[in-house]
C-alpha cells in the first residue's frame, strides 16, 4: 500500500467526525466506534465480493456477517434502525472475535441524517481509494484515526495512548516470532498487538497464520471494542475461534495463560475499590501495594514463561521510590535477566512532556538457568543530545537506537564513547541504596539554567507531585 493512500482516507473521515463535533455533536470514543464498526462492515463486503470475483472460499462466518450488516445498511429505508438492530444481534456472543467488537456498543449517533453521511463518506472514500488501498489495509485505515482520536480525546494521559513510533520500538526490542504466544495486559486499542503481528509479518514472511488466532492476546475493559475492531480489521482474529481481546481483568483468577512474549504501557496511577480487591486476591503477587505500575510489573513477571522476553514502559518511579518499588526492583533483579533500560526523553509522549518514563526490557531465565543474568545496560535519550533529539521519537530516531542496542546478539553491545549507552554489573546495581535503577548516562554536569516554557517545567513538577502523592497514598493505606 503506498504510504499516503490510508492517510487520505482517514483524513476525509476524521475531517467529517469534527465536522460532525462542530455541528455540535461532542465527538467521543462512541463516535470513533461508530466509525470502526462501518469500516469493518465495508471491509468484510470488499473481501467477500473480492473472493467471489476470485471464486475463492467465502471465508469465516463472521465476514459473512458483517458483509451482510454492510447491505442492510446501504439499502435500509431505516438507516438509524437498521444499525441499532445490528449492534445488538452482532454482540450476541461476546466470547467470539466478533463478539468482541460489539459486547459494550451502543447507538452514539442520534441523528440519523450524520449517520448515512458517515456512511457514504466511507462508502465514496473506499470507492474512491479502491486502486489504492486494498480491503487488507483499512485496518492501517483505523490505526491513522485512532492515532488521531486518542489524542483528540485524553491527549494529556499516557496510560491512554501510546505514540505509534513509541509502540514500533518496544514492539522491536523484543523481536516476537510466528512461535510466540504475545499478550498485552492493559491493551487499549490493540495497538501493541497489532505491531506485533505487523513485525512477525514483515520479518517471517508466509507465517502469519502461526502468529495469530489464541497466540495474540489482550485484556481491556474501556476500549475493548475499539480494540476488537482494530484486530478484526487487520486479519488478526478474522479466523479464530477466540476474541483475541477480553474484559477481564488481567488479574481475575485464575491467572491467564502464560506468554513468550509481553508487550504493555500500563497504566500509572493507584489501584481503587474493585480493582484493587481483585490484586488483592493474587498470592503469587509477592509485594502489596496500590501502585498500578508496580501490580502491572509483577503480573508481567508472574505470566512470563521460561525463555520469554518483556518490554514495558514504566513510570520512572518505579525505577526509584522506596517501599514496594524496590521491593519489586529487587524481586526483578534477582529472578530475571534485566538486560536493558531505556531512559525515554520529555517528549516521548509529544502532549504529556511532564510525564517522565523508560522502557524496561527483562527476560525469564530458561528453567535450567533461574536467577539474575548478565549486566543492565542503559541508554539514556534524556540527557544532552540523543538519536530523539530530546524530543518524540520518530523512525529514523529508532533505526539509530535499535541499531546500538544490537537486540539480536546483545553479546556484542560496546559502551559508547559519550557513555550514554554503557553497562551496569548486577553486583553494583544490588548496593546501590534501595537498589536505585534511575541511572544516568552520562554522569551529570554542572546544572545550567531550565531554557523549557514555563508550562512544560510546571507539568513535570506536577507530575512528580503526583507520584509523590501516589507513594504516600499506598503508605498510609499500608499503616
Amino acid at each position: 500500500m503506498p504510504l499516503d493512500a490510508a492517510p487520505s482516507l482517514a483524513d476525509r473521515l476524521w475531517g467529517r467526525l469534527e465536522q460532525v463535533n462542530d455541528g455540535g455533536l461532542r465527538l467521543g470514543r462512541a463516535h470513533l466506534q461508530t466509525a470502526a464498526h462501518l469500516l469493518l462492515f465495508r471491509q468484510a463486503h470488499r473481501r467477500l465480493a473480492r473472493r467471489a470475483a476470485e471464486a475463492t472460499a467465502a471465508g469465516p462466518a463472521a465476514l459473512a456477517a458483517l458483509a451482510e450488516a454492510w447491505a442492510d445498511l446501504t439499502t435500509s429505508a431505516d438507516t438509524y434502525g437498521t444499525y441499532r438492530r445490528l449492534l445488538h444481534d452482532l454482540s450476541a456472543a461476546p466470547e467470539t472475535a466478533l463478539g468482541a467488537v460489539f459486547v459494550d456498543a451502543h447507538q452514539s449517533i442520534d441523528d440519523p441524517v450524520v449517520l448515512r453521511e458517515l456512511i457514504a463518506v466511507l462508502d465514496e472514500g473506499l470507492a474512491r481509494d479502491a486502486g489504492s488501498v486494498s480491503a487488507d489495509d483499512e485496518g492501517e485505515v483505523l490505526s491513522d484515526l485512532l492515532e488521531r482520536a486518542l489524542q483528540h480525546l485524553r491527549g494529556s494521559d499516557p496510560d491512554y495512548y501510546t505514540p505509534r513510533a513509541l509502540v514500533d520500538l518496544v514492539v522491536a526490542t523484543v523481536r516476537p516470532g510466528p512461535d510466540d504466544t504475545i499478550t498485552d495486559p492493559a491493551c487499549k486499542a490493540g495497538s501493541f498487538l497489532i505491531a506485533a503481528h505487523r513485525y512477525i509479518r514483515e520479518h517471517d514472511p508466509g507465517t502469519e497464520p502461526r502468529s495469530a488466532g489464541g497466540r495474540i492476546r489482550g485484556n481491556e475493559s474501556a476500549l475493548i471494542g475499539l480494540a476488537g475492531a482494530n484486530l478484526l480489521l487487520h486479519g488478526i482474529t478474522e479466523h479464530a475461534d477466540c476474541p483475541g481481546v477480553t474484559n477481564e481483568s488481567p488479574f481475575a483468577l485464575p491467572p491467564m495463560p502464560g506468554a513468550t512474549v509481553v508487550i504493555a504501557n500500563p497504566p500509572f496511577g493507584t489501584m481503587k475499590g474493585g480493582e484493587k480487591s481483585v490484586v488483592e486476591s493474587r498470592a503469587d503477587l509477592p509485594v502489596r501495594t496500590s501502585s498500578k505500575a508496580l501490580d502491572y510489573l509483577q503480573h508481567i513477571m508472574s505470566v512470563l514463561l521460561p525463555g520469554g522476553r518483556a518490554g514495558v514502559i514504566v513510570p520512572d518511579s518505579v525505577l526509584f521510590a522506596t517501599g514496594a518499588a524496590r521491593d519489586v526492583r529487587r524481586l526483578l533483579l534477582q529472578t530475571f535477566d534485566v538486560h536493558t533500560l531505556i531512559r525515554l526523553p520529555a517528549g516521548a509522549f509529544p502532549t504529556a512532556r511532564g510525564v517522565r518514563t523508560s522502557i524496561l526490557l527483562f527476560d525469564r531465565q530458561p528453567t535450567e538457568r533461574r536467577g539474575p543474568g548478565g549486566p543492565l545496560w542503559v541508554y539514556d535519550l534524556r540527557t544532552g543530545s540523543s538519536p530523539t533529539g530530546g524530543g518524540h521519537l520518530d523512525t529514523e530516531g529508532s533505526a539509530e537506537i535499535l541499531q546500538v542496542l544490537r537486540m539480536g546478539d546483545r553479546s556484542s553491545r560496546q559502551e559508547s564513547a559519550d557513555h550514554r549507552f554503557r553497562p551496569f554489573i548486577y553486583d553494583e546495581l544490588m548496593k546501590r541504596e534501595d537498589t536505585n535503577l534511575d541511572l544516568v548516562c552520562p554522569p551529570l554536569e554542572p546544572p545550567v539554567p531550565d531554557s523549557r516554557p514555563p508550562g512544560v517545567i510546571a507539568a513535570e513538577i506536577t507530575e512528580k507531585l503526583k507520584a509523590a502523592l501516589s507513594h504516600f497514598e499506598a503508605v498510609t493505606e499500608a499503616l
